[in-house]
């Protein structure tokens, strides 16, 4: 058996010299290795010869019980965070008297962190950008690290390493070449975005939203916005921020910091309003997504004397959220001074990721899988896309889950989706809602005017999901979206099969 980190490696690992690790963890030396770890690793299923070992802990796993495994396994040392048992440390001192070093920490978490910061201090010519925000900050990391690469080697975040332990191994496994790193920044609750970011040390941060996402734990909006915003304290005064500038309450909490001198000089603003700096003044749907225009400020880059300050460009995506995360990729590649022609070709060849608007047609019906996640914004924006993309078919069906982490406000939120529902879909169309507060959406979608047909269920099931179909005939387009606790993906085998069968 092997240690389940929540993130395994997918590439080798960055580990500093064990004088290193004892000087940026303040550890308790209890075995020196006989040679320096050449590799780092949260998981006993990566490569374990010569790695160093940091055996995390949370809620389903402990790296403590895998200590002698990786040892086995060739592992030149671990780092631990308590003693071990009798069992875990079976057989251990053999392998201890033949080199195996172990050292002991306060929190092999913070460990982890404090590893990944030694590193970034030891590579200070990488150019790194942060990118938070409540929706859409991965989807605008992509989009930065397909124009990044194009104007030189790249590392970002893989898949939503966002957290302290996606966040360490993300900056580890930066390549020696590279010359920029995009960081994707996420958080749950208080106080965790400012220390992820002071670990990467970026030069600049993109704030997409603060919208209401993790209110059972932050409590309010406005918590939510000064947490997003606590990201540019950690930016130098020569660095910049760009945030969305369509958002009340970001634009309250940076000028909070702003005012404090705990913000960078250079703060611009992204998105539809008249007053943005880089602003969405155009787009139109095209087969493969669609074309933008944005219009950028005055003294940017690349234009000459008198001409109009504006920039077309091709996106890969649908919907109206995806242009404005691209307007902030691009704002962020204009402040680090990349050239158009990388910034066109890097938007251009990104496209849709999985379960992000995803198209997968079933037996002549198309399903856009956008069942990543959701709060009640996310899913706002997924239903104008969804009516934007479908906009010629004769029949729409929405399929939601559940927007979860939403605290006493979880029924009023899921009610005003509802109302967002009614408001893109049609009389022809379907509404389909899954999870505690189903019958809520569907009854606000009622009062709203939605006259099609609906379905409602407390939870998922094979027959719920076979009822839906029958709301699909072929030709019609299929929403799928909720929360990734609601895994609304697990419609698509029912549907399949019940598709098939028609």
């Amino acid at each position: 058996m092997s240690q389940e980190s929540p993130m395994a490696s997918v590439y080798r690992v960055h580990c500093p010299s064990f004088q290193s690790i004892v000087l940026a963890t303040r550890c308790e030396v209890i075995a020196r290795p006989a040679s320096d770890p050449s590799s780092l690793t949260t998981d006993t299923r990566d490569e374990m010869r010569g790695a160093c070992f940091v055996a995390l802990v949370g809620e389903k796993f402990d790296g403590h019980a895998f200590i002698v495994q990786a040892a086995k396994a060739g592992a030149s040392m671990a780092i631990i965070e308590r003693a071990l048992t009798a069992e875990e440390s079976e057989g251990l001192a053999d392998f201890e008297q033949a080199g195996f070093g172990l050292v002991r920490v306060r929190s092999t978490r913070r460990a982890l962190g404090a590893l990944a910061h030694a590193w970034r201090r030891s590579i200070l010519k990488l150019r790194v950008v942060a990118v938070t925000g409540s929706a859409g900050k991965t989807t605008t990391r992509r989009l930065l690290e397909g124009i990044l690469s194009e104007a030189g080697p790249t590392h970002a975040s893989p898949k939503s390493f966002n957290n302290d332990i996606g966040v360490p191994l993300t900056l580890l496994s930066t390549p020696d070449e590279a010359q920029f790193l995009v960081a994707e920044i996420g958080m749950s609750n208080p106080g965790e975005i400012l220390p992820l970011t002071e670990i990467v040390e970026p030069e600049g941060a993109i704030i997409t939203l603060a919208g209401r996402a993790h209110l059972a734990g932050m409590g309010s909006i406005e918590a939510v916005a000064a947490e997003k915003a606590s990201i540019l304290e950690a930016v130098p005064e020569h660095g910049f921020a760009i945030i969305n500038g369509d958002n009340p309450p970001l634009l309250a909490a940076v000028e909070r910091l702003v005012q404090t001198g705990r913000a960078p000089d250079r703060v611009a603003t992204f998105g539809l309003s008249p007053g943005c700096d880089y602003r969405l003044v155009h787009r139109s749907p095209t087969a493969f997504g669609q074309s933008i225009e944005i219009a950028f400020p005055v003294g940017a880059a690349g234009f000459e004397e008198g001409e109009p300050r504006q920039r077309g460009f091709e996106l890969r995506m649908p919907g109206e959220h995806n242009a404005l995360n691209a307007v902030a990729a691009v704002a962020a590649a204009t402040e680090l001074g990349v050239p158009w022609e990388c910034i066109g070709a890097g938007l251009a060849k990104v496209a849709a990721s999985d379960m992000r608007l995803e198209r997968v047609e079933v037996d002549g019906r198309a399903v856009y899988n956008d069942a990543y996640n959701a709060n009640p914004d996310a899913m706002i924006a997924s239903l104008r896309a969804f009516a934007e993309l479908a906009s010629g078919i004769s029949r729409r069906v929405a399929i939601l889950g559940e927007m979860r982490e939403l605290g006493p406000d979880a029924g009023a939120l899921h009610e005003e989706v509802g109302a967002h529902a009614a408001a893109n879909l049609g009389p022809l169309d379907a509404l389909v809602a899954v999870g505690p507060h189903a019958a809520a959406l569907v009854a606000a979608a009622r009062t709203a005017g939605f006259t099609g047909q609906t379905l409602h269920a407390d939870a998922f099931s094979e027959a719920v999901a076979i009822d839906a179909a029958e709301l699909a005939p072929r030709g019609s387009a299929i929403l799928l979206k909720g929360s990734r606790g609601a895994r609304m993906e697990r419609f698509l085998e029912p549907l399949k099969s019940a598709f098939a069968t028609d």
